[in-house]
């Protein structure tokens, strides 16, 4: 008796929690499909370089938005991300020091390439060695 009690009480706030995670995540969904956003998530290890790393870039009106998650294990180095487009173009996206330990770092930045005229994406030391290359689908 008592368990058909807590199951009954538990029904509502339940109930409660859905509607509130659908009234959050849905029209944040419907903003992303009603602008044609395109959003394209890679990701990929090097064993040789010791780094693995994971770029999320969003189509914005100026060009790509990008986040970068990134684990370099033989840190501390300064490092960048490149974005090289279909055509062999290349585009600076953001610039960071990873710390020692390999931690993870995430770092945010933008290029005026649309992530559909994106071929790859490329972590690279600052003296342009190649540690990881994250290709586009």
């Amino acid at each position: 008796m008592a368990a058909r009690r807590r199951a009954a009480r538990r029904g509502p706030r339940c109930a409660t929690a859905a509607a509130l995670v659908c009234a959050v995540a849905v029209p944040g969904a419907a903003v992303l499909a009603a602008r044609g956003a395109e959003t394209v998530r890679v990701a990929a290890a090097d064993a040789r370089s010791g780094v693995r790393a994971r770029v999320t870039a969003a189509d914005r009106p100026w060009g790509s938005g990008v986040e970068l998650e990134v684990r370099d294990g033989a840190g501390p180095r300064s490092c960048r991300l490149v974005e090289v487009g279909r055509d062999g173009s290349e585009a600076a996206v953001a610039a960071w020091r990873s710390p020692q330990g390999g931690g993870p770092t995430t770092v945010r930045g933008g290029a005026a390439p649309r992530p559909a005229g994106t071929a790859r994406c490329e972590v690279r030391t600052s003296g342009g060695e190649r540690l990881v290359v994250l290709s586009a689908r």
